[in-house]
C-alpha cells in the first residue's frame, strides 16, 4: 500500500511539472508552484514512512533471522512486491490496468462464486400431511411422572455399561428409595431444559490407541501418589516397589493392573478381530489401504512400515509383533485347530501341540526349503491318503537331522487335513476365543517376575485379605508382612533420619527399631501380648520361654512365632483377625507417643484392643454373630472361630 501512494503521489508531482512548464509563458505558474510544493511534500513523507517500514521489518528479521538491513534485503523485498504484485487481468472484455479496475474485477469474480441466484422453488401449498390430535400433543409434552421413570428403569438391564456417573442401572434400582429424588429431579429438569447435551448425541468410532509411554508414566503417577498419600504438595515415600504392586493379592502384591499391559490387551483385539472378521468393512479397507496381502498375521507384521501408515496401524503392528522385549506374546498366545490348512503356517504358526513346529525342530527348520510354507503345501492327496512333503529331503540328512526327521514324521502320521474344514484360530487358554481379561493375564504370566517370598507370607497374606477388618487395617498388615512400615530403622536406611541413635526404639530406647523388636521383643510390647495371652486364656511367659526370640526380625518371623504359640488353641480364621487388631493398636500407640508425646498406658491400650475388636466384630459381621458386648470383654473363647 505504500508503495501505491508512492508512485500515486509522484504521478501527481510530474503532472504539476507539466502544468507549470505549460503555463510558464502565461505568468500563472504561482498557484500551480504552491501545489507541486505540497505535492513534492507528500511524497517524501510517504518514502519517508515506507523506509521506516523497511527499517522496522529488516530489524524484525535481523533479531529474529540475523539479516541485516542491508542492499540484498532491500532487493529481496522489491523482488516479492514484483512477484506478488497484480499489474494487469486479461478477461473476456480485454486487458485491466490500474487499481481499482482490478480490485472490482476480482471482486465481482468472488461475488458471483459466493452467491446463488433466488429463483422460484416449489412449495408445499396444498398438501395435506397427517397431524397430532390435541389429546395426542398434551400427552407428548406432559411432564415425566415418578411412574414412567420408575417404569423405564426396572425395564432396563442391569449388566448394562454404567453411565457417565460410573453406576449402571443395577444400582439405581437397588438403591432406589435413596436415589429417586435425584434421579426424577433430573429429567424433569431434562423437560424443562428441553435441550440434549453434545456428548450425549455424538456418534462417532472409538479407536483405543496405544497409550504414550509420557502417558502411562502419569498415569501410574497418579496412581502411585494415590496409595502412598500426596496431600498439601508434599511428596510422599513409596515403601514398595510397583512391580511388587502389580502382583496379585495372593502373590504378595494390591493385584492393581499394570496400565501399560492392559493398554496392549485392549488394542490386541483388534488384532483378533482382523484375523478374524475377514468379511467384515473395515478389514476390506484396511487391505485397500495396505495392500490386499494383508491375510494372516505373518503378512501383518512383516511388512516394512511406511510413511503414510496411521498411527493406529503402526500401533495394532507393534502389538501383533514384538511390544515387550523381542518377545512375540501375541503370536505364541494364538493357536491353530487345523482345518483344510490353507491358512496355516506349517513351521511357524502353533498348530501341534503347544510349540510351534519351528521351535520343536529348529535344526530341520533351518534346512527346510519353504520356511514359510502352509499346511496344505506341505503334502498331497495320493490314493486317497494325504502324503507330507515337509521341504526336507531325507536323503541327505545323517545323525541327529535325521532323528529329527524321524521324529516329525511320527508326530504327523496320523495328522492330517480336512479338505471341507475351516482352520480355526484359538486363543491362549481360551476355547470360546480371546477376551481382553485372558489377553492381560497372558501378559502377566509371560512378564511379571514371581515375587520371592515364602509359602507362608502368602497363605496368611490370603488369609489377612478375607479377614473381618477394615480395609485400612489389612494394607496396614500388607504393609507389616513386607516390612514395608516406616520405622526408625528403616527411616534410617532410606537417609531420613541421622544417626544410629536417632534409630532406636521411642519405646525402650535400647534396641534399634524394626518390626520384629517393636512389635513383640520391646519389653514394653511384650506385656502388652502378656495381656492378650492372658485375656485368651494362656500364659504368655511360658510360651515366650520356649521359643527362640532373638532370632525374630521380620513381620513374618512374628507371625510365625504367634501361629506357633496359638496353634491349635483358635482357628486360623480368628487368627487373621487377632493379630492385626493387636498390632494395629501398638502402632497408634507408639505414633502418638512419638508424634503427640502422649504416654504408654498398658491398661488403656489393652481396653483400646477390646473396643476396637468389638467395634469390628459388631458392625463388620452385619449382625450375623450373637455375641454380647459384655461377653466379648470377659471371655473372648466363645467367639474364637470368627
Amino acid at each position: 500500500m505504500l508503495d501505491l501512494n508512492v508512485d500515486k503521489a509522484v504521478g501527481e508531482l510530474n503532472s504539476l511539472d507539466l502544468m507549470v512548464a505549460d503555463l510558464a509563458e502565461d505568468g500563472l505558474v504561482d498557484s500551480v508552484r504552491r501545489n507541486r510544493e505540497v505535492a513534492s511534500k507528500e511524497v517524501w513523507d510517504t518514502l519517508f514512512l515506507r523506509d521506516n517500514f523497511l527499517r522496522q521489518k529488516a530489524r524484525c528479521n535481523w533479531i529474529r533471522l540475523g539479516d541485516t538491513n542491508s542492499k540484498f534485503f532491500h532487493s529481496v523485498m522489491k523482488g516479492r512486491f514484483r512477484r506478488n504484485n497484480i499489474a494487469s487481468l486479461i478477461t473476456p472484455r480485454g486487458r485491466l490496468e490500474g487499481v481499482e479496475d482490478i480490485k472490482s474485477e476480482i471482486f465481482n469474480h468472488f461475488k458471483s462464486r459466493f452467491t446463488e441466484p433466488m429463483e422460484n422453488r416449489p412449495t408445499l401449498d396444498g398438501l395435506n400431511f397427517n397431524v397430532l390430535s390435541v389429546e395426542d400433543r398434551d400427552l407428548l409434552e406432559a411432564p415425566f411422572q415418578v411412574d414412567e421413570i420408575k417404569e423405564i428403569v426396572w425395564l432396563s438391564d442391569c449388566d448394562k455399561s454404567p453411565g457417565p456417573d460410573g453406576f449402571p442401572l443395577g444400582f439405581l434400582k437397588k438403591c432406589w428409595n435413596f436415589v429417586k429424588d435425584d434421579v426424577v429431579n433430573f429429567v424433569q429438569e431434562f423437560y424443562v431444559r428441553g435441550v440434549l447435551p453434545r456428548s450425549a448425541t455424538a456418534s462417532f468410532l472409538a479407536l483405543i490407541p496405544k497409550a504414550p509411554k509420557c502417558v502411562l508414566e502419569e498415569i501410574i503417577k497418579i496412581q502411585r501418589n494415590f496409595l502412598w498419600g500426596d496431600g498439601g504438595g508434599s511428596r510422599k515415600m513409596c515403601w514398595v516397589s510397583w512391580d511388587k504392586i502389580c502382583l496379585r493379592t495372593e502373590e504378595g502384591g494390591l493385584g492393581v493392573k499394570n496400565v501399560e499391559w492392559f493398554n496392549l490387551a485392549l488394542m490386541s483385539k483388534w488384532g483378533w478381530r482382523y484375523l478374524n472378521d475377514k468379511h467384515a468393512i473395515w478389514f476390506k479397507l484396511l487391505q485397500f489401504r495396505y495392500g490386499s496381502g494383508l491375510q494372516s498375521l505373518g503378512d501383518v507384521v512383516s511388512k516394512s512400515t511406511l510413511s503414510n501408515y496411521s498411527l493406529w496401524w503402526r500401533d495394532i503392528r507393534l502389538v501383533c509383533g514384538t511390544p515387550l522385549g523381542g518377545h512375540d506374546w501375541f503370536g505364541d498366545s494364538i493357536s491353530c485347530k487345523l482345518g483344510r490348512g490353507n491358512s496355516i503356517l506349517f513351521w511357524k504358526h502353533c498348530w501341534l501341540g503347544n510349540s510351534s513346529l519351528k521351535l520343536l525342530f529348529p535344526r530341520l527348520f533351518e534346512v527346510c526349503s519353504f520356511p514359510n510354507a502352509l499346511v496344505i503345501n506341505c503334502g498331497l492327496w495320493e490314493n486317497g491318503g494325504w502324503s507330507w512333503k515337509v521341504g526336507v529331503d531325507s536323503t541327505l540328512l545323517v545323525g541327529e537331522l535325521l532323528e529329527d526327521w524321524k521324529e516329525l514324521i511320527e508326530i504327523l502320521k496320523d495328522v492330517k487335513p480336512c479338505t471341507n474344514g475351516v482352520d480355526k484360530l484359538i486363543w491362549w487358554r481360551d476355547v470360546g476365543g480371546f477376551s481382553v481379561r485372558n489377553a492381560f493375564k497372558r501378559l502377566y504370566t509371560l512378564n511379571m517376575a514371581i515375587s520371592n517370598g515364602s509359602d507362608f507370607r502368602f497363605c496368611e497374606l490370603k488369609r489377612l485379605w478375607k479377614a473381618t477388618i477394615p480395609w485400612k487395617v489389612k494394607l496396614f498388615g500388607w504393609r507389616w508382612i513386607l516390612g514395608a512400615l516406616p520405622t526408625r530403622k528403616e527411616l534410617w536406611h532410606r537417609g531420613v533420619i541421622l544417626g544410629v541413635e536417632a534409630s532406636l526404639c521411642p519405646l525402650c530406647d535400647l534396641e534399634e527399631e524394626f518390626v520384629g523388636h517393636l512389635f513383640l521383643k520391646c519389653g514394653k510390647v511384650k506385656f502388652i501380648w502378656k495381656e492378650v495371652f492372658s485375656w485368651f486364656g494362656l500364659d504368655f511367659d511360658v510360651l515366650l520361654g520356649s521359643s527362640d526370640i532373638d532370632t525374630i526380625v521380620t513381620g513374618e518371623d512374628v507371625l510365625l512365632f504367634l501361629l506357633n504359640s496359638l496353634d491349635g488353641r483358635v482357628k486360623s480364621s480368628f487368627f487373621a483377625f487377632i493379630w492385626p487388631l493387636v498390632c494395629w493398636s501398638i502402632w497408634n500407640a507408639r505414633n502418638s507417643l512419638v508424634f503427640e508425646h502422649s504416654n504408654w498406658n498398658v491398661v488403656e491400650i489393652l481396653l483400646l484392643i477390646k473396643s476396637i475388636g468389638w467395634d469390628w466384630i459388631s458392625i463388620l459381621s452385619k449382625g450375623n454373630i450373637d455375641i454380647s458386648r459384655d461377653l466379648w470383654f470377659a471371655n473372648p473363647a466363645n467367639c474364637i472361630g470368627l
